[in-house]
């Protein structure tokens, strides 16, 4: 009876100046023959800073004034 495959999680590696990458703490035991798929990543997102808004509104208008027209809530009213 074979062993069920052991599967670990996608690991991450940068590709060195001289073109090799290095996997290390790998989960197998010395030995093991594994398959190795190599695909690049996407380029990192640029990070935008949490406060990236601050200072982009210009001014309120009448921020205390309601949304819509008042009547408009009458049209849900059963009259």
């Amino acid at each position: 009876m074979q062993n069920a495959p052991h599967f670990s999680p996608p690991i991450t590696a940068q590709v060195r100046a001289d073109g090799s990458v290095l996997l290390e703490n790998m989960p197998f035991a010395p030995g093991h023959f594994v398959q190795v798929t190599v695909a690049p990543l996407p380029p990192p997102m640029e990070t935008v800073p949490a406060l990236s808004l601050v200072g982009a509104l210009l001014r309120y208008d009448d921020p205390f004034a309601p949304a819509t027209d008042p009547d408009d809530w009458n049209a849900m009213r059963n009259e």
